[in-house]
């Protein structure tokens, strides 16, 4: 997904607050803050605030873990395969992908959302749902709409004659 920040410089503050925040989400996660590390913390979104509506801001991070134990080798091949890493500290990596959302309000960043999501391609989905406007759809019936108007008119104009058709004949002298 395209940054719509890349133009943009925040704080020194601001990175601050992101980054603990993002670090926080991990240890809510589980995460030991000995073991993981901050990853490619960067904005996707940025809304200022004005007179009618707060802001918002985006941010997507990785958090790469280290596994304390390492995973369990199959009895069937007790040696490693050419498809693992050689680092063995590669191998106990694992990558979790986070998305924070902060709402300004009145100059103030405050965390509103924060989501984890398995892979990348989930974490792209969500926040292009998430930023592209919604195109709002005509209700399903908008075709008969100008057919049951046609048809109101046709029977007040019915109506009306046959009213003042009425009423000429009553008025008439003679019947």
């Amino acid at each position: 997904m395209k940054s719509s920040t890349e133009h943009l410089q925040f704080s020194r503050k601001t990175w601050q607050k992101v980054t603990q925040c993002a670090l926080d989400c991990a240890k809510r996660l589980g995460s030991d803050e000995h073991a993981c590390r901050l990853e490619n913390l960067r904005p996707i979104h940025f809304s200022e605030e004005s007179e009618t509506q707060f802001g918002n801001q985006v941010w997507c991070f990785e958090i790469a873990r280290i596994r304390t134990q390492p995973a369990a080798q199959s009895l069937l091949s007790p040696t490693p395969t050419s498809t693992e890493p050689a680092d063995p500290q590669e191998s106990n990596r694992e990558i979790e992908f986070g998305a924070l959302i902060f709402s300004l309000e009145f100059g103030i960043l405050e965390l509103s959302h924060s989501r984890w999501f398995a892979s990348s391609s989930h974490r792209e989905a969500w926040l292009s749902k998430l930023l592209t406007p919604s195109v709002k759809r005509p209700p399903a019936n908008h075709l008969a709409t100008p057919f049951w108007i046609a048809c109101a008119v046709a029977s007040i104009l019915l109506l009306a004659s046959g009213w003042i058709f009425s009423v000429i004949r009553f008025l008439q002298p003679g019947g």
